[in-house]
């Protein structure tokens, strides 16, 4: 049989595991600390959006030293818009 105490326990462990996935599930997987190579390799899809917001990153060997928020702050852009895109493109791949 199952007691109230026990009851009560399964819930509140029940939560903590349904917050716990939600937290995961929506864990950025880019950040603007990233260099734009590691990116680059991990999200090979992510060359198109460079490409869209025309950052030359591919032919630049800066990229293996370059992270994306000073490549973003070289060429104008907001990093939160390219890493939202970047983003947005590999869930919609999958």
């Amino acid at each position: 049989h199952i007691t109230i105490d026990r009851l009560i326990l399964l819930t509140k462990f029940i939560k903590i595991v349904k917050l716990n996935y939600i937290n995961v599930k929506e864990e950025k997987m880019i950040s603007k600390n990233m260099l734009i190579s590691e990116v680059i390799k991990k999200f090979p899809t992510s060359k198109k959006v460079f490409d869209d917001f025309n950052m030359g990153c591919l032919s630049c060997m800066g990229i293996q030293n370059e992270t994306i928020e000073k490549g973003c702050m070289m060429h104008g852009i907001d990093p939160e818009e390219l890493i939202k895109a970047i983003e947005d493109l590999i869930k919609n791949s999958k």
